[in-house]
C-alpha cells in the first residue's frame, strides 16, 4: 500500500500540486498521517512525469458531481416546491403621448398571471410629476385568470401645469406588487372663442332620473331643461285613486287575499325588485318575505339590499348569508342613505376606502384618518386642507352623479384640483384665478 501511495504521491508532485494539498486529499480519503509521511519519504518528484493522472481526474469528476448532485438538491428543495402561482407583470399601452389639461387620460392595460388559478388582484392607477408628486389616483379590483386586459381613463386637472408627467399601473396579490409606467405630456391649447352669434343649444341630456317627470328643452324655455310633473306617477309614493295594486304595486298594497303567486306576472326581475324595494319603506317585513320568495341566490341579494336602503333598515343586509354580497349591502347602505358609520362594517380595505371616499367626494373630511390606503388618505388630507382655507370666492363643488361601486378622482369637478399639494401651492393657484 505504501508503494502505491508513494507513486500518487510522486504523479501528484510531478504535477506542481504541494505537499499540503496532496496532504489534505489524502486525510478525506481517510489514509493516516502517519502513511502519508511515510509515503512522502520516499517520493521523488520528477517534472518529466505526466501532470495529470487518472486518479486526480476521477477525484475532480467525483466532486463536480456531487456538487451539481447538492445544488440541484437545494434549487429543487428551495424553489421547486415553493413556486406561488402571482402576479407576473403588468403593461401600459397609450393612444395619446399629448394631452390638454382636463383632457382625459386614456389607456390600455394587460396583467398578467401565472397558473390557472382565479387570482383576486388590486390595482392602482395613480398620475405623478417627474418628481414624483402624486397628481391623481383611482383603485380597481379584478379577478384574473392567465391575463386580463382593461381601459381606464383618468381625467386631466383643469389647472394642471404644462409639462412632463407619468401614469403608473400596479397591481398587487396577496402583498406581492408588480407595477409599469408610461409618460406622457400636458400641453397648452389656445382658448376657444365663441363668436357673438353663435346658435345657443339645449344640453345634450335633460333626463333628471325620475320616472315621474318629462324633460323638455327648446327655445321657449331659453336653452334650459325643464321638468314637468306627472300626476298620478306609479312610483311616487301616493296610491291615487286611478291606482291598483295590480297596476302599480310600487304605490298600492296588495290585500293579503291576493297572494304573491300572480303578484309580480308579467314584470322582468328586475322591475319585481324594484317594486319590492318599494313596498319596503311600507312594509319592511313583507318585503324582506317577498325577496325570501325570489329562488335566484344572486337576484334575491339584490332584493334584500333594495329593503336594507328603501326602509332605511340595515338589518335586512344580515339576511344575506353569502359575506361578499353582505358586504355589497353594507356599501349601498351607507352610500345610499348617507350614514358613513355603516362604511365600517365591511372588513375588506379596499372597498371600505371606496365607501369613505364616496362621503369625501361629496365634502365630508371627517373619514380621512378612516383611509387605510395611503394615497386616498393624502388625497383626504390635501381637499381637507383646502376647505380649511375658506378662501373668498372659492367653493368646492359637491360631486354628483358618481357611481359608489368604482369611486375614483376622474370624475371631480374643477374645483377639486388640489389633491396630492401642499397649502403654499394651493394658494398659488388661486392667486391666479
Amino acid at each position: 500500500m505504501v508503494d502505491s501511495l508513494r507513486s500518487y504521491i510522486d504523479k501528484e508532485l510531478a504535477a506542481h500540486y504541494s505537499r499540503e494539498q496532496i496532504t489534505t486529499v489524502l486525510l478525506r480519503y481517510h489514509y493516516s498521517r502517519a502513511q502519508i509521511d511515510a509515503a512522502f519519504d520516499g517520493a521523488d518528484a520528477d517534472p518529466s512525469k505526466p501532470k495529470h493522472s487518472k486518479v486526480k481526474v476521477a477525484l475532480t469528476v467525483a466532486g463536480i458531481c456531487s456538487m451539481l448532485l447538492v445544488i440541484g438538491f437545494g434549487v429543487f428543495f428551495f424553489f421547486g416546491e415553493r413556486v406561488e402561482v402571482g402576479v407576473l407583470g403588468v403593461t401600459i399601452t397609450l393612444p395619446s403621448i399629448e394631452l390638454a389639461p382636463g383632457e382625459g387620460l386614456r389607456f390600455g392595460y394587460s396583467v398578467s398571471g401565472s397558473g390557472e388559478k382565479v387570482l383576486r388582484t388590486s390595482l392602482l392607477f395613480e398620475v405623478f410629476t417627474l418628481q414624483d408628486k402624486l397628481v391623481t389616483s383611482s383603485s380597481d379590483e379584478v379577478m384574473i385568470q392567465g391575463k386580463y386586459q382593461g381601459e381606464k381613463t383618468l381625467s386631466l386637472l383643469q389647472n394642471i401645469a404644462p409639462g412632463s408627467y407619468y401614469v403608473k399601473v400596479g397591481a398587487t396579490y396577496k402583498g406581492v406588487s408588480k407595477a409599469s409606467t408610461s409618460n406622457f405630456k400636458v400641453v397648452s391649447t389656445p382658448a376657444v372663442v365663441v363668436q357673438p352669434d353663435s346658435p345657443l343649444r339645449c344640453p345634450s341630456n335633460c333626463d333628471d332620473g325620475n320616472s315621474c317627470t318629462t324633460e323638455s328643452c327648446s327655445s321657449e324655455t331659453s336653452f334650459r331643461c325643464v321638468h314637468d310633473v306627472i300626476t298620478p306617477c306609479c312610483g311616487d309614493g301616493i296610491c291615487a285613486s286611478s291606482e291598483h295594486y295590480q297596476t302599480c304595486l310600487k304605490d298600492c298594497d296588495a290585500p293579503a287575499s291576493a297572494g304573491t303567486t300572480n303578484l309580480f306576472e308579467g314584470k322582468s326581475i328586475f322591475e319585481e325588485i324594484d317594486t319590492i324595494s318599494e313596498i319596503g319603506k311600507r312594509d319592511y317585513a313583507r318585503a324582506l318575505k317577498l325577496c325570501s320568495d325570489i329562488e335566484v341566490v344572486t337576484y334575491q341579494h339584490r332584493c334584500y339590499t333594495g329593503v336594507a336602503v328603501s326602509a332605511r333598515n340595515i338589518g335586512a343586509c344580515s339576511e344575506i348569508l353569502d359575506d361578499p354580497s353582505k358586504e355589497d349591502c353594507y356599501f349601498d347602505y351607507s352610500i345610499g342613505t348617507r350614514e358613513k358609520e355603516m362604511c365600517a362594517k365591511i372588513t375588506k380595505d379596499s372597498r371600505r376606502d371606496q365607501c369613505y371616499m364616496d362621503f369625501v367626494t361629496k365634502g365630508d373630511y371627517s373619514v380621512c384618518d378612516k383611509l387605510t390606503n395611503r394615497y386616498l388618505k393624502q388625497s383626504c388630507a390635501s381637499m381637507k386642507q383646502l376647505a380649511e382655507l375658506n378662501l373668498e370666492g372659492f367653493e368646492i363643488e359637491e360631486l354628483g352623479g358618481t357611481d359608489p361601486v368604482d369611486i375614483n378622482y376622474e370624475n371631480l369637478p374643477a374645483g377639486n384640483v388640489f389633491i396630492g399639494m401642499d397649502p403654499a401651492q394651493i394658494a398659488a393657484i388661486l392667486a391666479q384665478s
